[in-house]
């Protein structure tokens, strides 16, 4: 795709869903996990085709919302104080460091491997700092030899940058997985997050503490979790009451709204009044039927009850 444009986003898309065989008339029984990009959220509310419902990639999120804390553009929401400004300067020099030690052969004389900071590749500035830290002794003997000692940055203002924002790199490992689903830890792990901002050490330089300040807003505005991520935590029986009262309350009615829009199999359609049936769905890849049975008792609202009264497992 040379011009990504929504028409041409929303084109590729609806091609790519027609060749796994998947019905127009059952595109929005699925929730697509996808960038948080301008264009492919319009992509997802095209003219003449169904609208599908999305949520942002979790460590999509996670990565923009780091970019925004460096964010320099004034019609931005999230422009960095002007007290923090100097953390630009700090993050360029740690950049041109490694450029120029990379240009110079300097890290064949380096045990340690410098990493450059790429725009393209998530949290590659935490990768940068962190090669930096460790190889900052070697480098100290190696820029005095040359006479470049004034490229080092300075190593506490660095050591603060990178633990400000360390816990954002390992949060994506937490949630990809290819054998077992995480949609239940996007909650869990944007908490944690943002208690790390709450609760970070005020830092003794001014441009730092700046920073850990711009950093908790952007987190906090960025870090929404989706009506998705809170139904998956309050089905999860481990966390269940990590949900506050008021959230579980519209979380169980959402969750029954979406059992009784189930399609129920054939042979039970007989057992259930007539105002609960509808009209007989196409035959796709999907049968959903075979995930849930619906009957008229209020069997899965005392389900769902028990569930809150029960003990958390987890102390």
């Amino acid at each position: 795709m040379d011009r990504k444009t929504a028409e041409i986003v929303g084109a590729f898309l609806f091609h790519k869903l027609a060749t796994i065989k998947l019905l127009e008339s059952e595109l929005n029984n699925v929730i697509y996990v996808t960038d948080a990009g301008s264009n492919v959220k319009a992509a997802f509310n095209l003219r003449n085709k169904p609208i599908l419902s999305r949520i942002t990639c979790a460590g999509h999120q996670l990565n923009t919302s780091i970019r925004n804390c460096f964010n320099t553009n004034p019609k931005s929401g999230f422009v960095i104080l002007a007290a923090g400004l100097p953390v630009l300067d700090l993050r360029n020099e740690a950049k041109s460091l490694v450029d120029h030690c990379k240009r110079a052969a300097i890290v064949k004389h380096l045990k340690t491997t410098l990493k450059q900071e790429i725009e393209t590749r998530w949290h590659s500035m935490i990768d940068k700092l962190a090669s930096v830290l460790s190889a900052y002794d070697e480098l100290v003997v190696v820029l005095l030899e040359r006479e470049e000692a004034d490229l080092l940055p300075d190593r506490e203002r660095i050591q603060e940058m990178h633990d400000l924002f360390a816990p954002v790199k390992s949060a994506p490992e937490t949630l990809s997985a290819s054998k077992k689903p995480t949609i239940h830890l996007v909650i869990p792990v944007y908490h944690n997050l943002i208690q790390h901002f709450e609760h970070i050490h005020p830092s003794d330089h001014d441009d730092i503490r700046a920073l850990q300040v711009h950093a908790l807003n952007v987190f906090k505005a960025k870090l929404q979790p989706a009506g998705i991520h809170k139904m998956a935590v309050f089905l999860s029986p481990s966390m269940k009451r990590f949900l506050p009262e008021s959230d579980r309350v519209k979380v169980i009615a959402t969750v029954m709204k979406h059992v009784r829009q189930i399609g129920v199999p054939q042979d039970e359609r007989a057992l259930m009044p007539s105002a609960d049936i509808g009209a007989p769905r196409p035959k796709s890849i999907f049968e959903f039927s075979n995930l849930c049975k619906l009957s008229n008792e209020p069997a899965a609202q005392n389900g769902f009850e028990k569930c809150i009264r029960m003990r958390n497992p987890i102390r």
